[in-house]
């Protein structure tokens, strides 16, 4: 239960940071589009320190294993937006708010797994 606790703070704390990126930079006068992009690469690579070191601890270091964990979790971002905008897509645009909602907890569930048994699994 700790692990969920700390996989749901993890991915709360990336968001929230990269919410707050997005802010700054947009309130310094930088294009949405360009804001976007970058928040989302400090998001992403806060994530996957905090899900590593902080959500999953005990997961294996060094850099080659690092490398590994980081293109494994690199996949399934890419899948997961790929996810998203396939679910997003099917229903009434009137409904995008829920709908993008509902992908996020189905992502959410299967992430969690995934880094648990995949990504961030640990050596016997």
């Amino acid at each position: 239960m700790k692990t969920i606790f700390r996989y749901l703070a993890a991915g709360g704390t990336s968001y929230a940071l990269e919410l707050a990126v997005l802010f700054v930079l947009t309130g310094l006068g930088m294009s949405s589009i360009w804001a976007v992009a970058l928040a989302f690469w400090v998001g992403f690579f806060v994530a996957f320190v905090l899900q590593k070191t902080f959500a999953f601890q005990g997961a294996e270091t060094g850099k080659k294993k690092t490398a590994v964990q980081l293109a494994l979790y690199g996949l399934l971002v890419a899948f997961n937006y790929g996810f998203t905008i396939a679910f997003v897509g099917i229903f009434d645009e009137h409904n995008l708010f829920i709908t993008r909602t509902i992908a996020l907890v189905i992502t959410t569930f299967w992430n969690f797994f995934l880094y648990k048994f995949v990504v961030f699994r640990k050596s016997n």
